[in-house]
């Protein structure tokens, strides 16, 4: 499954450190591709050089390879200095070879590692990389005439001055190639890097490896769980594998029992303590997590939660958003003693009839609008629905006898709601409060009797809540 990539760039150093604007390293892509990717830098003959890891999801990819089962990609890798600007770069074509079975129905879809070797202008302070896959197509008619393939784009830096106390980068490993009898490949070229520096649920051990350079020193570390720097861990190795000026290790550490979040591993000297190095990692226990980019994971966020409490979710990593979730619905568990959660099973269905039945060429169901108040209150007792509305029916005429006095200024915006409109409405009533999944969270001072107005204003069928009764933000 994985394969090897070298790419032969422009020539230079690679001094850059922190950098305002630019993610460290690891970052997912954005795009239709999310692929990881992550980076080290080394010393070999009294030169820096660096390795760049990629990890390309193969479900993205063509559903139509060619007759050998392979996809065609384009990879791009480009630098760019403090302006932003490029200073170098190369691009090539490649191909891998889609998996039998595509990995359907497995919780973690088969990836494709690439490990390249550039060469790096000395004034880059941000890293670019593209994934294409010329073999496959966009969905939307306009990309399909443009000739816009899907695509992924990642951007990112390192941390911190290369090689500036005598230890490398720390790279995240999932394994490392057992040497062949007589195999002359060193430790560092064996490594299975995991760009994405996800553990935990399929991944239960961190492997970490790094090189120390001069004279060797036993080394240490510890892990903090972030935000607040709690030391969850800690070690020390002082065994060694010599290559001549360089000395490799290969340190593991077993994570069962740590909860999901999002930790940092600090690796130093023991006898020169000032020397450290570190990154952070992913510690992730439930399968969506592995399973789904980094949207994804939000969309569960974005419909369980009010628009200030999903507001505070926006800066958390998957580890973090996971326990922010999990705990949420630990602490809804109607019946713990059982070892599953009822109520998220409740969520499951609805979020599977929301998607069924509120989804949109350009949405997904459980994101739309009628789809959220579904999940959250349930399905509602009553339902007015007009496709075509006319003369008595239009919205004119129905808000005034639907609408709170308090909220009648929804019916006087100017151009809106005449009796010349005939948009498509749906007007959803719950007798009481509906079947909501956390009752607790319903305002104390709500009225009995919900109710929300829906309107769909493009006419292809994504109807937009315009009012409700819920008291304070929705």
């Amino acid at each position: 499954m994985f394969r090897l990539l070298p790419l032969l760039l422009v020539a230079g150093a690679l001094p850059f450190g922190d950098e305002g604007g630019v993610r460290p390293f690891p970052v997912e892509a954005e795009g239709d591709i999310p692929f990881h990717l992550d980076g080290a830098r080394f010393l070999e003959r009294g030169e820096i050089v660096s390795e760049l890891y990629l990890s390309i999801p193969e479900n993205p990819l063509t559903e139509a390879p060619d007759s050998t089962g392979h996809s065609r990609l384009m990879l791009e890798i480009w630098f760019e200095d403090a302006d932003g600007d490029p200073i170098g770069g190369a691009r090539e074509e490649t191909w891998v070879r889609l998996s039998e079975s595509r990995g359907d129905g497995a919780p973690v879809q088969p990836r494709h590692l690439l490990k390249l070797h550039p060469e790096i202008p000395r004034d880059t302070r941000a890293i670019r990389a593209r994934v294409e896959d010329l073999s496959g197509q966009k969905t939307g008619l306009l990309d399909r005439i443009r000739g816009v393939k899907p695509h992924g784009e990642a951007r990112a830096r390192f941390v911190g001055p290369p090689i500036g106390c005598g230890l490398s980068d720390l790279v995240f490993a999932w394994d490392v190639v057992r040497a062949g009898e007589g195999e002359r490949r060193s430790l560092r070229e064996r490594l299975q890097p995991n760009p994405s520096r996800f553990f935990g649920l399929y991944h239960t051990n961190l492997l970490f490896y790094l090189e120390q350079y001069g004279e060797p020193i036993g080394l240490a570390y510890e892990i903090q769980r972030l935000p607040g720097g709690e030391v969850v861990a800690a070690g020390s190795d002082s065994s060694r594998d010599e290559e001549g000026n360089r000395h490799p290790w290969l340190i593991g550490q077993d994570l069962a029992t740590f909860p999901a979040g999002t930790y940092r591993l600090e690796v130093w000297e023991q006898e020169r303590g000032q020397c450290r190095v570190g990154g952070d990692f992913q510690i992730l226990w439930e399968t969506s997590s592995w399973t789904q980019d980094r949207e994804a994971l939000r969309d569960e966020a974005y419909v369980l939660l009010g628009p200030n409490e999903y507001e505070e979710t926006q800066g958390m990593s998957p580890g973090e958003l996971e326990s922010y979730l999990a705990e949420l619905w630990r602490q809804h568990d109607p019946v713990p003693s059982t070892g599953r959660n009822e109520l998220r099973d409740v969520f499951a269905e609805r979020v599977e009839y929301a998607n069924k039945f509120f989804g949109t060429s350009f949405r997904e169901g459980m994101l739309t609008d009628r789809g959220r108040v579904y999940i959250r209150y349930g399905p509602p007792d009553e339902v007015t629905k007009e496709l075509n509305p006319q003369d008595q029916d239009v919205l004119a005429r129905i808000l005034p006898g639907e609408v709170q006095g308090d909220r009648r200024d929804i019916i006087q915006k100017p151009g809106q709601y005449d009796v010349r409109d005939n948009r498509a409405y749906e007007i959803w009533t719950y007798q009481v409060r509906g079947e909501p999944l956390f009752p607790e969270q319903m305002n104390p001072v709500q009225r009995t009797g919900l109710k929300f107005i829906f309107v769909d204003d493009l006419g292809y069928g994504n109807m937009r809540l315009i009012y409700t009764n819920i008291a304070g933000p929705f």
